[in-house]
Formats: structure tokens, C-alpha cells, sequence
């Protein structure tokens, strides 16, 4: 939900039907998307992008090369 502050993440009603097809496929979640319906240029606020660190940090892996990255994925649509 979105308002002159920022942006809030909702809670998806169908999560659990979601992640159970994903996983049924063999996939996972791994991330989100953040899009917007105003034709102007706007920025992310500071506290969507410290709540995209700590999801990026909370989804951490190691690479088979051999460092550590993120799974999670954001995505910004304009």
C-alpha cells in the first residue's frame, strides 16, 4: 500500500497457494517487485531500500564459485 511516505508491503492472501505451486515446480519465491503509477521520476524512499538490504541479507548463499550472494531479486517497474 502506498502513500505520500513510502510504500508498505502488503501480505499476499494466496502466499501459501503460491509457494506450494512453486515448489510442486521445483522453484521458490525469490524476490519482489516494486512498480508504480506515477509519470513522474520517483526515487525509492530510504525505507524501502533498508527493507530490501535486510531481505537481501536474510537470503544469502554461497556461490559455487566460492562468495557469498543474494538470492532475492527486487525489481523496480516504471
Amino acid at each position: 500500500m502506498g502513500s505520500l511516505l513510502g510504500v508498505q508491503p502488503l501480505d499476499d492472501p494466496n502466499r501459501t497457494k503460491v509457494d506450494m505451486i512453486a515448489e510442486s515446480l521445483g522453484l521458490e519465491r525469490v524476490g519482489y517487485i516494486f512498480t508504480s503509477l506515477n509519470k513522474e521520476k520517483q526515487f525509492m524512499t530510504s525505507n524501502q531500500l533498508r527493507e530490501i538490504a535486510r531481505l537481501q541479507q536474510q537470503h544469502i548463499v554461497d556461490h559455487p564459485a566460492g562468495y557469498k550472494v543474494s538470492k532475492f531479486v527486487t525489481v523496480r517497474v516504471e
